[in-house]
């Protein structure tokens, strides 16, 4: 029996030698593709690195040109209100304006455009205008601060309330040019 244990034995070392083989192998190709998906993760960890920090910077601009705007928008807004506070006194101003100063202006008014024969002065309801006594006038209750001088069917009119209202945009704009010089 000998023979058939060192037949056996060799079958048996042979059997170890190729198992060993086999699973060398196995650790061989196990080790790579370990080592491959080791790199894919170290990729993908390394894009998702960069597209975070994309993403971040992105991000952080978008909040600072959001505060921007914001800040913009309330400077527009309080330049518009006193704005409107501006123009509000200024209506006020005119509103509470003398007879006398009315007349003033009027006259002031009227020695540069000359009235001709047939005209006619359109003046508020209620107002003591002073004027030269050649002059035939109406009164009119829409008319506020100023006057209106009918030629020849033609009515030309002079409320500065109506006026400060008509230049509101040009006056927008020359008086916030002023905050923004100072």
């Amino acid at each position: 029996m000998s023979n058939l244990d060192n037949i056996k034995n060799k079958i048996m070392l042979e059997a170890q030698d190729e198992a060993e083989a086999v699973l060398d192998k196995a650790r061989r190709e196990n080790e790579a593709y370990l080592a491959r998906v080791q790199n894919q993760v170290e990729e993908e960890i390394k894009r998702q690195i960069a597209y975070a920090k994309d993403k971040a910077g992105s991000l952080h601009e978008q909040i600072i040109a959001g505060a921007e705007l914001k800040a913009r928008d309330t400077v527009l807004a309080a330049q518009q209100e006193l704005l409107t506070t501006v123009l509000d006194k200024a209506k006020e101003k005119l509103l509470q304006m003398s007879d006398e100063e009315l007349s003033g202006l009027i006259q002031k008014r009227l020695e540069t455009y000359r009235p001709e024969t047939g005209d006619v002065l359109v003046l508020p309801v209620g107002r003591n205008i002073q004027l030269p006594d050649d002059i035939p006038v109406e009164y009119d209750a829409r008319m506020k601060v100023g006057f209106a001088l009918k030629r020849g069917g033609v009515s030309e009119k002079y409320d500065y309330i109506e006026i400060l209202d008509y230049q509101r945009d040009e006056l927008e704009h020359k008086i916030i040019a002023l905050m923004q010089e100072t």
